[in-house]
């Protein structure tokens, strides 16, 4: 999908991608063991306020990483010579970023299958979606009935929608839905790039926000919501162009498991 109205180009959008998840996960670890520690010791209210406040602040920039994860991913998913390619080449990542993962952010690799997984079996699953989708959907008894395709493309998607919730992959079944509709609603920017972060943010944030009456936990839940509109508002001004090519790609998929390895070395360095 191209726009003549963008001016955000599809490099630019991987490479804010890429440092929300940075951000992201320097807060959900570092961060993160530094407040727990502080929490722990210190019997300073302000100074236990100060850091769950860094914290939130690492999380809410962080939460722009998926969206555009899962616009790229369908992006690609138009795009892309060979689907089947794409979709071994993001199963493969999913399976290398899985050790680093657990040991990062559970601080042990997996004890089941049923463990939480990592990003990339989320977007694996999501592509694997699109793919059934489209070949259902196009079948010669199928394309021509509107209304077929609908029902089949909906039950596609709650099968998937199953499988993220019990394989406990990263977002769940709300980053499959969120896929599902940057996918249906492809061709048209505006109202996808509304409903997607509403339906996320209904399901997921508005919730845990009726759930708590703790003014700061309301305040990190309001904050989160604003930055998922902002995403999409990025995303929405977006012109699909990109000038990196060729075997550089890789180290855009090689950057997750590696950050995490890194990451998941400074805190056995200086956190254990």
């Amino acid at each position: 999908m191209k726009s003549d109205k963008g001016f955000i180009s599809q490099d630019a959008l991987k490479i804010t991608a890429l440092l929300s998840m940075l951000i992201d996960h320097i807060g959900a670890t570092l961060i993160k063991d530094r407040y727990d520690r502080i929490a722990a010791a210190v019997s300073d209210h302000s100074r236990v306020v100060n850091a769950y406040r860094l914290y939130c602040v690492f999380r809410v920039l962080g939460r722009a990483a998926f969206p555009i994860f899962a616009f790229l991913l369908v992006q690609g998913f138009y795009k892309t010579h060979s689907r089947v390619r794409y979709l071994l080449t993001m199963a493969a990542f999913a399976l290398i970023s899985e050790l680093p993962y657990d040991l990062a952010f559970n601080d042990r690799f997996m004890t089941h299958p049923f463990d939480e997984q990592n990003v990339f079996v989320t977007l694996t699953l999501g592509l694997l979606m699109l793919i059934l989708t489209d070949k259902l959907i196009n079948l010669e008894k199928v394309r021509t009935n509107e209304t077929l395709r609908f029902l089949i493309s909906v039950l596609v998607l709650a099968l998937f929608c199953i499988i993220a919730r019990f394989s406990n992959c990263d977002y769940s079944y709300r980053g499959i839905l969120m896929i599902y509709i940057i996918w249906a609603l492809f061709e048209k920017r505006l109202a996808m790039c509304l409903l997607a972060p509403a339906v996320y943010c209904l399901l997921n944030l508005i919730p845990r926000y009726m759930g708590t009456k703790t003014v700061m936990v309301r305040q990190f839940i309001i904050c989160q919501i604003i930055m998922y509109f902002l995403t999409f508002a990025l995303i929405y001004f977006s012109n699909g162009i990109r000038r990196i090519r060729g075997r550089i790609k890789y180290a855009f998929y090689a950057f997750y498991p590696l950050h995490i390895a890194l990451l998941c070395l400074i805190r056995k360095i200086f956190y254990a």
